[in-house]
């Protein structure tokens, strides 16, 4: 019974900024018909009356939408898959939308971090010319597209491998794949030559596979990202 009444009072605090609105509305719409009311009673020409009723209706139109501007300041909005964060750590997360008064907003953000994550796709392109059995060398194309972002969780696990990369001078995770794409190259060339015509789906995917599995092996399978495409051409 307690969780529903506080369940009730926080849906009624994140709907109070726009009811109070509609209440401002309704207050001044109420106010015009009053006006509209007491000229008519006043015994006004039909002219002086259309003429009061809009002026009057002007000048509440101004007022209602100067009121609603400073309450649009004052408002503000949580969007819904935000969390706080604290020492690296999630403590509360949105999944609607919230909406608060400005003074409660910097009061909830005393001493916490709000994150909003939007999933976004990071692509590399690499380039080798490894030297086949035949012998000859070929020009060997490949690009990687990773997905990172994908949720607030990870996010900060993105964060925290970043900040262990950058004793090595390293700052973005495309720069970490570029890092372990031409360790690969060093490494498996010989392996990545033997792949030579990308129409081949099957060479497709066994080409992904080895670019997928040393990059896996290289950090430990932890990886803060997801792998979405591997293709190599010539």
């Amino acid at each position: 019974m307690k969780k529903k009444i506080e369940d009730k009072v926080l849906e009624l605090r994140k709907n109070s900024p726009m009811l109070l609105v509609l209440c401002f509305l309704g207050f001044w719409t109420l106010s015009g018909f009053d006006i509209f009311a007491y000229a008519h009673l006043a015994g006004l020409q039909t002219i002086d009356l259309a003429l009061t009723t809009c002026v009057s209706t002007t000048i509440l139109i101004i007022i209602t939408l100067f009121i609603i501007g400073e309450l649009h300041d004052s408002i503000m909005t949580i969007r819904p898959g935000s969390v706080f964060v604290k020492d690296k750590k999630i403590i509360r997360r949105f999944t609607e939308k919230f909406l608060c008064w400005k003074w409660e907003y910097e009061k909830l953000l005393d001493g916490v971090e709000l994150l909003t994550v939007n999933p976004r796709y990071v692509k590399i392109d690499m380039h080798l010319r490894p030297i086949t059995e035949n012998p000859k060398v070929r020009d060997l194309f490949y690009n990687i597209v990773i997905e990172i972002d994908k949720t607030p969780e990870q996010h900060l696990a993105l964060m925290e491998f970043l900040s262990k990369w950058r004793v090595r001078g390293v700052r973005y995770v495309q720069d970490v794949l570029q890092f372990i794409c031409y360790e690969l190259n060093e490494e498996m060339s010989k392996e990545l030559a033997k792949y030579y015509n990308p129409c081949d789906v099957e060479q497709q995917q066994k080409f992904k596979n080895i670019v997928v599995d040393f990059i896996r092996k290289r950090l430990e399978y932890q990886l803060p990202f997801t792998i979405k495409s591997v293709s190599f051409s010539l």
